[in-house]
């Protein structure tokens, strides 16, 4: 919440606390590899085909965030940041560590997942090839993919550039979480069934304490370990948001399935709409600035999803959903 903090006022344990919401980066990251695997299974379409699918639905919403947040930034901060833009709408972006959030914290994923939907049919052949030559091809890439990142994790920390976006949150640094979600998939189609779906309350809610606490303790070391805390990171919020789904209380699971379709256009908005309600109300009165900002974010990202859903349609088809 980089922008956002620097121009209002957002308390510190707000700033805090989103941390470890951005852990949920994770959980989308494997859902991702699980969806997109998933209808490559169900309907294979050509490399460009899906690629086109893919910018169909993500560009468009995207920029035009983009460009929203380049007018509130001219008429706050009285400058037109003309090379950020085209940052970001030419995506030379994820190249450069102050470029990558340049129109807002949050815009740095969006470089990240562009990158897996252009090497994911890569994957596709990679597991291909090993399922025809090796035993437990799955389980051997999976392995790969995990040595793959913890590797590439430790060369940015090594070489200095671990506070640089653009290096931390390369796509080789979630690739083992993006092909655990493949492997799951993978799993789905052969068996009809997901064994996480069906763990018992209180081995969801013991995998949470246990990975939560070892999170807690890695990203608060100062040392090499730190950046080795996403496995546990994803295990904590991964199985708190399984405890959540699987809640007696139907209220909830129906509000993650309606927010669920818009959940896209909610990230790509709720970093500009705190910007301009905290902006405006924060001196007045904090809770109402916070209440206020939830109002708007949800509502107009509902609003948003359903103007962009029908201008992306002829790209997209009507069958295509963003994974």
């Amino acid at each position: 919440m980089r922008y956002i903090a620097k121009n209002t006022a957002v308390p510190n344990y707000l700033l805090r606390a989103s941390a470890f919401g951005g852990a949920g980066v994770h959980v989308f990251i494997l859902c991702s590899g699980f969806g997109l695997f998933l209808s490559y299974k169900k309907r294979a379409l050509t490399y460009f085909g899906f690629l086109k699918r893919r910018f169909g639905k993500v560009y468009f919403s995207y920029i035009t965030v983009v460009l929203l947040t380049f007018v509130w930034i001219s008429l706050t901060e009285k400058r037109l940041p003309w090379y950020q833009l085209a940052s970001h709408v030419f995506l030379f972006k994820m190249f450069s560590p102050s470029l990558d959030e340049s129109m807002g914290v949050q815009m740095w994923f969006i470089s990240t997942i562009i990158q897996f939907y252009l090497v994911f049919y890569l994957l596709c052949q990679i597991k291909a090839i090993a399922h025809q030559s090796l035993r437990s091809s799955d389980t051997v890439l999976l392995i790969a993919c995990f040595c793959c990142s913890m590797l590439w994790l430790a060369v940015v920390y090594l070489t200095g550039h671990n506070g640089d976006r653009n290096w931390s949150s390369f796509f080789i640094t979630y690739l083992w979480e993006f092909y655990l979600g493949m492997y799951i998939a993978q799993y789905y189609y052969d068996h009809g069934r997901l064994p996480l779906i069906e763990v018992s309350y209180i081995k969801l809610l013991s995998c949470f304490l246990i990975f939560f606490a070892i999170y807690i303790v890695l990203s608060t070391s100062g040392s090499i370990i730190r950046v080795f805390n996403d496995p546990f990171s994803l295990g904590a919020y991964l199985s708190l948001a399984l405890l959540v789904y699987r809640s007696p209380l139907g209220l909830i699971n129906h509000f993650i399935k309606r927010v669920s379709k818009y959940s896209y256009e909610l990230y790509l908005l709720h970093i500009l709409i705190f910007s301009i309600c905290f902006y405006y109300l924060s001196e007045i009165n904090l809770t109402l600035s916070v209440v206020v900002s939830l109002a708007v974010a949800f509502t107009a990202s509902y609003l948003y999803y359903r103007i962009t859903s029908r201008i992306s349609l002829p790209l997209i088809g009507k069958t295509a959903h963003l994974q």
